[in-house]
Formats: C-alpha cells, structure tokens, sequence
C-alpha cells in the first residue's frame, strides 16, 4: 500500500510538494495572523519549530491510537506485548476467501478473550481456561484522538452522549464527515467515512468535493445548516446503536453519495439515473453501463462524462472494462446490490406498494368501462414491468420494474375477478382455476358481457372520483414508504418517517371525508364497507394476505442463510407452501360448491394456518426435510382453503355492479396486509440480527448485514459461521412469529362473518346480472 501511494505521488508530480519523515506534534488556528500554526519536527531527531499553513487537512482516519485493554495483572508478564499497529512491514496480504480460510481449524485456534494474566508466562481465559503464552499481541482495534487540534478538535464539544460507540471513541462533529464546523473555509478531515465502499474510492471522490468547496465552486450551507445536518446524522447514529456498539464515522451512504456528487461536480447522477441521458448511455453502451451500475465503483467513472467540473478522459471506458475484467477474477465474488439484505424488503414492497395503490382505482374502472378492454391493458403493464425485471441492469431497474408490474397486477386480479362474474354463476365460480395460461383465455377467447357507458367524459371522469384518487394514492405510498424506510433507511423518529405518516394519515382521512361526500360517485361507496361481510372480508384479507408475504420472503431468507442454499435453490424449496395453496384453493372451492357455504373455510384457514405457522417457528438449523416440508403443505393448506373467501363473500352478498368494487377493496386489504406485517417482520428480524452480530468480537455487523444470506460462508470466519447461523435462525424465528400472529388473528373477522350460501345466491345473481346487462345496454 505504502508503494503504491509514493509511486502515485511520483506519477503525477506530487513528491516535491510533499515533507515525510515530519513529526506532527500540534495544530491550531491563529486569530491574530487568520492562519494555522503548525508545530513539527524531525522524525530522525531535531528542534521544534512552529510553521504557518493557510488550510490543514486532518488526514489520520479514525484509526490513531491502538486501543489496548486493561487486564489485571498484565505488569507481571515478562514475554513481549504489542499491537497490530507495531506490524510494518510489508508482506502478504490476505482478504476475503482467502483469510477465512486461514481461520479454519488447523491453522488457527480461537479463544475467549483474557481475563487476567496470573504470572509472568500463564494467562486466564474468560472461560477459565489458563494457558502458558510467550507473547500478546493486541488485535483489538483503535480509538480516536484529535488532541494535537486543541479547540478545533472536533471530539472536544459533543460527548456520546451513553452512545455505546467501537472502542469508546468519541463521535466527530463534521459536516458530512469531512469538513470542520469551526473552521470550515481551512479545516477538513479525511479517512473519517464509514460505509460499505471501497475505502481509497471514497476519500478520493471526498477529496475532489473539499477542492471544490475551497475553491469556491460548490458552496457550503451555512454553519446553522451544517449543524442542524450534524444533530440529524448523529441522530441517525443513535438509533442505530440502540442495536449495539456504532463507528462514529457512520454516514448514510445515499445522502453522502448525493452530496459528494453535487459538491465534487462528479455528474454521476445526470449519467446515471432514469433521465434522458442514463438510458442514451444504457442504449448506447450497454456492456459500459452494466459495468458502471451493477459493480464495484472506480476512479475511472468520474472521468468517464462530459459533465460536472471534471473533463473527461477518453481512455477511462478502456480502463473501466479492464479494471473489472481483473476484479472479476481476482476475488472470487463480488456481492453486488442484488444480494444486499437492505433491498430485500424493497423487492416485496415496491410490488406491493403499486398494488396496494392502484388497486381500488381498477375497481372503479371496471365498474364503467368494457372489462376486456381493461383487462388486456392490465396484462400489457404487468408485462412491461416483467419484462424489465428480466433485462434489470441493478438492483434499482429491478424494483422500478416490480413496481410496474405491482400496478398491472392489481388490474389483472380484480378484472379476472370482474370476468368470472359476468360469465360463470356464483355456485360455480369457487372450483375455477386462476393462473396465467387461464387469465389469458378468459381475456381473449370467452365473450363477456358488453358494458357500454353513454355518459358524456366530462361524467365519466367525475365518476372516477378523480379528488379521492388524487389523494388516496400519494396517502397511501407515503404510509408504505414510512413502513419501508423507518428502521432500515432512517430511524422511526426521523422527521422524514415522522413527515410521512403524517402526510399519509392526512390524506386518508381526506380520501375518507371525501368518501362520505361523494356517496355514490366515490371510489368506495361508504354503503359498500358498511356491509358487515364485506368488512370483516376485508379485515380477514389484510391478515391473510400479511400473514402469506411475510411468509414466503422470510422462509426463501431461512433457507439461504441456515442451509446454505442459492436464491434460486431457496425459491424451489419454498414450493411446498405454493403447491399446496393452489391444492387448498382447489378443495376448498370444490367443497364450497357442493355445500354452499365459505365461512367454515374462514375457520378452516386458521385452524390450519396457525398451526403451520406454529410449526415453522419451531425451525433450527438442523431442521430436517420431512419438518420443513411438511410444516410448509400445512401452512399452505390454510391459505389456499382461506385466500379465495374474502372475495367469494363480496361476490355472495353484493348487487353484481358493485361486485368489482368489493372484490377490488379485499385485494387492496391482502396487498396493504402484505406490506405492512412484511415491513414488521423484516424490521424484528433485521433490528434482532444487529444487535447480536454486534456483541461478537471481530466481527463487522453492518458489513454481514450488507451480505446476501447466501453468501454468509464467504465472509465469516468458519469457526464463527454456526454462531452466526443460529442467529440468523433465531432472527428469522421472530419474523415467523409474526405470521403466527397473525394467522391466530383471522379468527376475529371470521366469525363477524354473515353465512350466506352462493346456491341460494344463484338466482337472484342471474337476475340483478341480466337486468343490469340490459339497463347498460
């Protein structure tokens, strides 16, 4: 490393400027000369003197002074003592694969910390165990020390305030972790960031934003800003090491990553996003853009456009793929966003956010306008987003893509819904299959009642409720982005989560004010929800379909990090529960055919989905195939024997032209259910995980968290691998409890239910829909 930085230096005419060999034992600013008085001497032996500098960049990083424990008795031990700092010498370096593999047994042997040191040679173990040793080395980290800047020194006003932070090191109050808040024209920080990026790339990019800055190109907040932006980061901080021991040098990296951008004029983000020159780049340079978007980052990038405060490099697209042709067979695998545990939760949400949103919005559609028309449409917009799932680029393609899809589907649910109605009698319609192949025949082959619409547009549209659409759709994604973000992104008393749901609640009790006015023009007639089946339905989708979602992300996250199985693997061991869902649906609707009534099936659901449920939290690391298989078809019985019933009571007890909306309102419930307890789950699981990761000594929590589960053995020692299993298992057991939940809770709406049976229903459905066919007509 030591090569590499003088040979850098030398390249580019940095010696001459340059003084090594210098000691540095005091810096502080003078507000009689405006400079920086800098006290030095030679490192080889010397006077002091005192030189003036107009800036001073603090360079050290946070790790300046070996931090070494206080062990009774260690005065007694007459071998040799030292720390890892005392190692200068150049050599081997191992990382990644290659150090875990130096750590498996027969290389090294790992012990307790130490507890006390006996005598001159013996020491003792927090376990007991005592053992005759020639030497100690210290490998336990540093602490920070900003001293020799005297009242400049960032640490001096702000304690931790009982924050437990790494090392008992003291929290830094810079802006962006960079640039000081009393001096911040002369005085800036680096090597102070902490995230999950390549170190040298970051210091880099926070070098171009400080020239910048001091050049006067980017300007700064004002100090009142930057210090409000300094209370929210340690805010930040805070939140997250109520889950155990923090860095103080922690940013969050897109709000680090949006300023360094604008400040440092990278133009990362024009190049890159969704606008109109990201996709000219990714139609124009295709293999480039999937280069730059899905991998490590280099300092190539920042000369690779024309724009920003950087001129471009034309070698820097040759030096990009040969870069990446050498990472890629240098370290055995890169995990790249697609396997960060942080956009789990979003790859779920965002489908369901979309879903969730638009999903009463195609229900009221479909009450107007031509069903098949409709849904062709909401097949085409579930294709596109499927399609660019398929092609993604990164992980951020991805979720726009589920999000696309999210909102297709919610038409395509309720229209097949809507079509099963029009053109199969209520009797028959629960031994009907739904799925893909049988969507599209039913759309294009089966003729449904034409529905024409005389009103003139200016009606037609009134009827859509645009008012409550306009505020019940941003009301509901700020609810599902504070379910998303809070906890994970930002601390739940972030004013950004605070903001959210408090925007959220507002504009869904304007949606609901705006329902009661509207009456019959509403998105939601309030007559409709006032049905008692329809409301309890409802409140029994939102546990079921909870219940579901949480389910299968958690159980495909059980079997990557305890079995150690792929993504793809962990997708075909999870097709027990569907299998059997679509077996439950099947009996269930044939059962209800012949008896007429679906209420005992609401019961059925819970009785088999508790239990199953039950089951699953009971999993261990050692869990066979016959449990995790079994335990599975039962839980998947209970849903396939309850999904359907929700929209088989709004089917049963609504007139047939309110029938899309109340099945619309039951999927909207499952899709809200499912974002919301998915959100619960993840978060108990995510906050559980952290906090132990934490407490094992030498192990970096945050860089496991930013791991896909299933690559869990390629970044953790093999002697701590079981640990680290069993607390992902027992993570993942909390995230199982709250499907246990849930399920348990199904029995409440259920028994609101009203019986009534689809036979008795049958007549007066074939009348209602032929007088309402010919009043359309």
């Amino acid at each position: 490393m030591a090569k590499y930085l003088v040979s850098y230096a030398e390249h580019f005419g940095l010696m001459p400027h340059a003084r090594l060999s210098t000691n540095i034992h005091r810096a502080e600013f003078s507000d009689k000369t405006k400079k920086w008085e800098v006290e030095i001497s030679p490192v080889a032996g010397g006077s002091r003197v005192i030189e003036r500098f107009d800036k001073v960049i603090y360079a050290m990083g946070p790790d300046q002074v070996p931090n070494i424990p206080k062990v009774p008795g260690i005065a007694k031990f007459s071998g040799n003592i030292t720390h890892s700092i005392g190692f200068k010498e150049p050599g081997t370096i191992l990382q990644s694969a290659e150090a875990n593999r130096q750590r498996q047994p027969g290389h090294i042997t790992s012990v307790y910390p130490i507890e006390e040191v006996l005598d001159d040679t013996t020491v003792e173990f927090s376990d007991g165990t005592k053992v005759e040793v020639d030497a100690i080395i210290w490998c336990t980290g540093y602490t920070i020390d900003y001293s020799m800047l005297g009242k400049a020194n960032p640490t001096i006003y702000h304690e931790t305030g009982g924050i437990p932070v790494a090392n008992g090191r003291k929290m830094p109050r810079l802006y962006q972790n960079v640039i000081s808040l009393e001096h911040p024209e002369s005085l800036a920080f680096m090597g102070n960031l902490s995230f999950m990026n390549p170190a040298f790339l970051m210091f880099d990019i926070a070098s171009m934003a400080l020239a910048q800055v001091w050049k006067g190109r980017s300007p700064l907040p004002s100090k009142e800003e930057m210090r409000r932006s300094v209370d929210e980061q340690h805010k930040w901080i805070a939140s997250l090491a109520n889950n155990g021991p923090v860095t103080p040098g922690l940013v969050s990296g897109v709000d680090w990553l949006e300023w360094v951008d604008q400040a440092a004029g990278l133009g990362l983000q024009a190049n890159l996003g969704y606008g109109m020159k990201g996709w000219y780049f990714w139609l124009t340079d295709h293999e480039l853009c999937n280069m730059v978007m899905d991998g490590l980052l280099l300092p190539f990038h920042y000369r690779l456009f024309d724009a920003g405060k950087r001129k471009p490099w034309k070698e820097a697209r040759e030096s990009i793929i040969k870069d990446r042709t050498i990472i890629a067979t240098a370290v055995p695998r890169i995990a790249n966003q697609f396997h960060a545990l942080n956009d789990i939760g979003w790859y779920a949400g965002a489908y369901l956010i979309t879903s969730a949103a638009t999903q009463l919005l195609w229900g009221r559609i479909y009450t107007f306008y031509n069903t098949k028309l409709v849904f062709i449409i909401a097949v085409v917009i579930f294709e596109v987003g499927s399609a660019l799932c398929g092609g993604a680029p990164n992980s951020n393609a991805f979720i726009v893509g589920r999000a696309i899809a999210g909102s297709g589907s919610a038409g395509i649910f309720s229209g097949a819904t809507v079509i099963i109605t029009q053109i199969i009698p209520l009797a028959k319609r629960p031994i009907l299959p739904i799925g893909g192949f049988t969507l599209a025949i039913l759309a294009f082959f089966l003729r449904v009642p034409k529905v024409t619409n005389s009103d003139p547009l200016s009606r037609q549209l009134i009827r859509l409720d645009p008012l409550g659409t306009l505020v019940f759709l941003p009301g509901i994604i700020c609810f599902l982005l504070a379910l998303q973000w809070g906890g994970n992104d930002y601390p739940w008393q972030s004013g950004r989560i605070i903001a959210l749901f408090v925007v959220a609640g507002v504009l869904i009790i304007a949606f609901a004010i705006i329902q009661v006015w509207r009456q019959e023009d509403a998105t939601i007639p309030p007559r409709i929800i006032r049905q008692r089946s329809v409301f309890f339905g409802a409140i029994f989708a939102l546990c079921i379909g909870g219940g579901m979602i949480s389910m299968l992300y958690t159980l495909a996250l059980w079997f990557q990090a305890t079995k150690g199985t792929s993504a793809v693997q962990a997708g075909i061991d999870t097709i027990p529960v569907v299998l059997s869902l679509v077996v439950g649906s099947i009996l269930s609707g044939v059962m209800i055919s012949r008896l007429g009534y679906y209420v005992p099936f609401m019961y059925l659901s819970n009785v088999l989905t508790s239990v199953g449920s039950g089951l699953i939290t009971t999993f261990t690391s050692s869990t066979g195939h016959s449990q995790w298989i079994g335990y599975q078809v039962l839980y998947g019985l209970g849903l396939g024997v309850g999904m359907q019933q929700p929209s088989m009571a709004a089917q049963t007890v609504l007139q047939w032209k309110d029938v899309s909306i109340g099945v619309s309102i039951m999927f909207f419930m499952q899709s809200l259910g499912g974002s919301i307890f998915n959100c619960i789950s993840q978060a108990l699981f995510t906050n559980y995980i952290r906090a132990h990761l934490a407490a094992i000594p030498g192990l970096d929590a945050e860089k496991v968290l930013a791991t896909g589960a299933a690559e869990l053995s390629k970044v953790i020692p093999a002697d701590r691998l079981p640990q680290v299993v069993e607390i992902y298992n027992e993570g993942l057991r909390r995230a199982f409890i709250v499907v246990l939940a849930v399920s348990c809770l199904t029995i409440l709406p259920a028994l609101g239910m009203e019986w009534r049976s689809v036979k008795q229903k049958r007549e007066q459905a074939k009348q209602e829909h032929q007088s309402d066919t010919k009043d359309d007509a």
